[in-house]
């Protein structure tokens, strides 16, 4: 659940045409220095083969770890039941008609609020299980770490949220359901963005 208030030239390839450049120079400077002729020195030092680094492509660890990401995101905003304009978990559990609309107590609805976190709690479970069977990456070590971390806290103030719903009173879900977001914003939501770029977690 949110909280809503020309072509450029590859850096490799232009490094690479560049060391061979450098490289053509030096083969022509020393075939003169060997006696060679000086019409074949030139022809190397004007005409290098241009040497163009490979891509390096992600390994499979990474693809299964990032592909985790993705799917948890798709589930944790079809549990909001969240598209880019609005989101009922924000709307019936926090007040927020709009993503810049203060809060309103009026538009807090414990039972919706209370349907909409049974699922995020199962899509959170979830998750947190699925951590444990799939390695992190290297390079996402600390964004794992902090997933490992904030994830039991989140679950443990979402479920005192649930709980929270069945009294009926609109100050105290709204409590509830701010302490449940900020376990997950911004830490969790800015590991996701660093795991998957593509998509701005918010």
């Amino acid at each position: 659940m949110r909280t809503q208030p020309g072509v450029t030239e590859n850096p490799q390839r232009r490094r690479g045409v560049a060391i061979a450049s450098i490289f053509g120079v030096m083969l022509s400077a020393f075939t003169i220095a060997c006696g060679s002729s000086p019409t074949v020195a030139s022809s190397t030092s004007l005409h290098p083969t241009p040497t163009v680094a490979a891509q390096p492509t992600p390994d499979a660890v990474t693809l299964e770890y990032v592909a985790l990401i993705k799917t948890y995101w798709i589930r944790v905003q079809a549990a909001d039941e969240a598209t880019g304009t609005t989101n009922v978990a924000a709307r019936v559990c926090l007040g927020n008609a709009s993503p810049t609309a203060s809060t309103d107590l009026q538009l807090i609805d414990a039972k919706k609020c209370r349907e909409r976190m049974l699922v995020s709690l199962q899509v959170h479970q979830w998750f947190l299980n699925a951590l444990k069977t799939t390695p992190a990456p290297p390079q996402f070590f600390r964004e794992d770490q902090i997933f490992r971390r904030q994830l039991p806290q989140g679950i443990a103030d979402l479920k005192a949220l649930i709980s929270i719903t069945t009294t009926g009173n609109k100050s105290a879900v709204l409590k509830a359901a701010l302490a449940y977001v900020g376990d997950f914003f911004p830490n969790v939501t800015g590991a996701l963005d660093d795991v998957d770029p593509a998509v701005v977690h918010n």
